[in-house]
């Protein structure tokens, strides 16, 4: 049986642990994004169907209007999709910054 103290003490747990296992939660899935939003310095992105010939600097460099250095922009685009290396495939999906 609990009594008064320890059902206080859980009580006080309870209140501690929530708001932080919310926060952790809500986190997870919000925290890739706004990442990605500081790093390319926007908030727009484009999906594009990678055609035969097509290169990620030539999508970046016709999509991206911003002010960042190409390269920079490139680097951004191949850790936010996953890309191993710059080699695309007809018919792959890639996010781009606009």
């Amino acid at each position: 049986m609990i009594n008064q103290h320890e059902s206080i003490f859980l009580g006080m747990i309870g209140l501690l642990l929530g708001p932080i296992l919310a926060t952790i939660l809500l986190i997870g899935p919000i925290g890739l994004e706004r990442n990605v939003a500081v790093a390319f310095g926007q908030t727009e992105f484009v999906e594009v169907r990678v055609r035969p010939g097509d290169t990620v600097w030539e999508l970046v460099a016709e999509h991206y209007q911003g002010e960042r250095p190409i390269r920079a922009v490139i680097e951004d685009v191949r850790n936010y999709n996953n890309l191993q290396d710059l080699n695309l495939y007809p018919g792959q999906v890639i996010c781009l910054p606009v």
